[in-house]
């Protein structure tokens, strides 16, 4: 309605409603374009694929922080899963989760998708890959994408098959009765 209709304003990259509310967009692909976030109170920021943006904690600290300090606003990061394990958005959602924090939803719980409508998609896809349907449920790409899973990538990994491996392979050893630890420093000079 238009007693409720916001007003764009390209100078500021605002929305501004009736009531002075504003909503800010921008981008954050580097610092730069993060810092245009900058600007006074807000209640709420929420960032869209927050996996995928290299200055994360750029954003987070230094842009949305000072914002929502003074008004007890929150921070709403959605996104699918990083497609690496050692993105910022991972350490995050993993303390999130822990803190009770956390909404995992998987495209099977998107009620504009019909089962038949996602069984075309995967096929269509699987086709494309020269894969079954089952091989290409079974890939890291469709595991993030679409179920939501923290995966790592073989593709990007040094040593793809850790994922599987982690399990057996990483296991307590028993300290010798007798240890006395020792840290040598060769400086390899005369």
């Amino acid at each position: 309605p238009e007693d409720c209709k916001p007003v764009w304003n390209e100078s500021k990259s605002h929305y501004t409603l009736p009531n002075g509310s504003e909503i800010h967009l921008f981008g954050a692909d580097d610092e730069r374009l993060a810092a245009r976030g900058r600007g006074s109170d807000a209640v709420l920021a929420v960032f869209d694929e927050a996996a995928f943006c290299s200055v994360l904690t750029t954003v987070i600290d230094d842009v949305f922080a000072p914002s929502l300090q003074l008004t007890g606003g929150r921070v709403l990061l959605g996104s699918t899963p990083a497609p690496v394990p050692d993105h910022p958005f991972t350490q995050i959602a993993e303390r999130e989760e822990a803190r009770g924090n956390y909404a995992r939803r998987t495209w099977h719980d998107n009620p504009m998708l019909s089962n038949e409508q996602r069984t075309a998609i995967v096929k269509e896809a699987a086709e494309e890959q020269a894969m079954t349907v089952e091989e290409y449920e079974a890939t890291a790409k469709y595991r993030r994408e679409m179920l939501a899973e923290r995966v790592i990538d073989p593709l990007l990994a040094g040593f793809a098959e850790w994922e599987s491996m982690r399990s057996t392979h990483i296991v307590a050893l028993p300290r010798p009765a007798v240890f006395r630890g020792h840290v040598g420093i060769d400086f390899g000079g005369a």
